[in-house]
């Protein structure tokens, strides 16, 4: 492999792994508690913490080669986690995912934004087509991330796992080339505001479902429309009841509505035109209950898989005022014209 690559996001440094992290890697891994499903013992000496260095070296030499970075907080300079791709096999283009982090570091994002930053790397430069990733079935935080990158749930592997003196069982997951999108790789920026991308609470992506709108989802879906959108709708034409809803079934037909739930509950409405070049999505809306929970994210992520497969590129427009724009900002929309009230964006792969 060449030269060690090293990798930046809005707020982690990803770096070759150093004799000198040694202490910091033994604070991480001698915690029993956080490091009980990482699929090892937990360390006991510095020396084993010196050994895991130079068995991460190593991997670049092996010959199924791999890549472990060391994630480092840009403001504070501190290794907080490892992250990496190992059991690489160019000849079936897969390899698999591993990841820890210190404790204090947990609940803010960070491994999320590192894996996808190491993911895109991983497809762009390694060829891949398969990422594989095993996670303990009671290790819930590890299960909510794999499945908000993208990762598809294959089954159970039986006692593939040994460590503390017990074999474990592991949840298979895998990423293929094809279900990956840019917006993966781009939504580790984040802004002042609401994070919509790393919810504290976030709903499983299973748990999202689109359905076909029919004529008896009409009165919600305007209902809903209302709810979400009115007071930027307002801002930006004035809102006139008659006319807004009258506008409605006429520009937007119930047959290109999808209707989204979340736990089977009623939760917005997404409508999208296919145009030659680019997939429009004219409207997308969620309950305000359902907001912040990286909903938004998930569908977005859905509707730009899609639109690669089809080789277009997204396009959406959004009301100034309406704080939805940083959402779109981090999963890497970029402005390609404007006018008084809107912002026009496009997702370019």
């Amino acid at each position: 492999m060449s030269d060690f690559p090293t990798l930046k996001t809005e707020r982690l440094r990803l770096r070759e792994i150093v004799a000198a992290d040694t202490p910091a890697l033994f604070a991480i891994h001698s915690d029993a508690d956080a490091m009980r499903w990482f699929g090892t013992d937990p360390l006991t000496g510095i020396h084993e913490a010196l050994k895991l260095v130079e068995t991460f070296a190593e991997w670049r030499k092996a010959s199924n080669p791999g890549t472990r970075w060391a994630i480092v907080d840009s403001k504070t300079d501190r290794l907080i986690g490892t992250c990496g791709l190992f059991k690489w096999s160019p000849s079936r283009r897969s390899c698999s995912v591993g990841y820890e982090l210190a404790r204090d570091a947990w609940g803010v994002g960070f491994m999320c934004e590192a894996l996808t930053a190491v993911l895109g790397w991983g497809f762009e430069h390694m060829s891949l087509n398969r990422i594989e990733a095993q996670v303990h079935p009671e290790n819930e935080p590890s299960i909510k991330l794999i499945n908000r990158l993208g990762f598809v749930r294959e089954g159970l592997l039986r006692q593939a796992g040994f460590w503390l003196g017990e074999y474990r069982d592991l949840i298979q997951f895998s990423l293929l080339r094809t279900e990956y999108s840019p917006l993966a790789s781009k939504r580790n920026k984040h802004s002042d505001g609401e994070d919509y991308s790393e919810p504290s609470s976030t709903a499983h992506i299973e748990s999202i479902q689109q359905r076909p709108a029919t004529e008896d989802d009409r009165s919600f879906l305007f209902q809903a429309y209302e709810t979400t959108l009115r007071r930027y709708v307002d801002w930006a034409w004035g809102w006139n009841e008659e006319f807004q809803r009258t506008g409605f079934s006429k520009h937007f037909p119930i047959a290109q509505f999808r209707v989204i739930t979340v736990d089977e509950q009623l939760a917005g409405g997404i409508f999208t035109e296919e145009q030659e070049t680019l997939n429009f999505i004219r409207l997308l809306f969620l309950l305000p209950q359902f907001q912040g929970r990286g909903i938004g994210t998930a569908l977005l992520h859905e509707e730009a898989a899609y639109a690669r497969q089809m080789d277009k590129q997204l396009h959406l427009k959004v009301v100034k005022i309406n704080p939805a724009k940083a959402l779109y900002d981090r999963l890497g929309f970029t402005l390609v014209e404007e006018d008084s009230a809107t912002y026009h964006m496009r997702l370019t792969f």
